[in-house]
């Protein structure tokens, strides 16, 4: 999963190793939250980016949801239940959980 924020950063990189596929698209996941809808110009390429990233590799989007929210919401979906928490502390928590039960 990337943001809005890591997400264009993240595409560079694959970008710039030559990666031009995922290993499973469908568990990949980029969400335009942060700055939505875009506040200008730079901010709008760098969505553009990141769509034509998903169309590119059919990947998942969601845009205008919180990302750390929907996280919960995909993962409850599968079953697992998480109470609403700070973003650091849910992130180490989903962390430790996947970790111990090994999913």
């Amino acid at each position: 999963m990337a943001q809005d924020s890591t997400g264009p950063l993240a595409i560079r990189s694959l970008s710039e190793m030559g990666i031009d596929k995922l290993h499973n698209p469908s568990k990949t996941l980029l969400v335009i939250d942060h700055t939505f809808p875009a506040a200008d110009e730079k901010v709008a390429n760098l969505h553009a980016m990141i769509r034509d990233f998903v169309s590119n590799l059919n990947c998942l989007l969601v845009e205008g949801s919180i990302s750390h929210q929907y996280i919960l919401e995909y993962l409850a979906d599968c079953g697992i239940s998480i109470q609403e928490v700070p973003e650091t502390i849910m992130y180490l928590g989903l962390s430790i959980k996947v970790y111990l039960h090994g999913t």
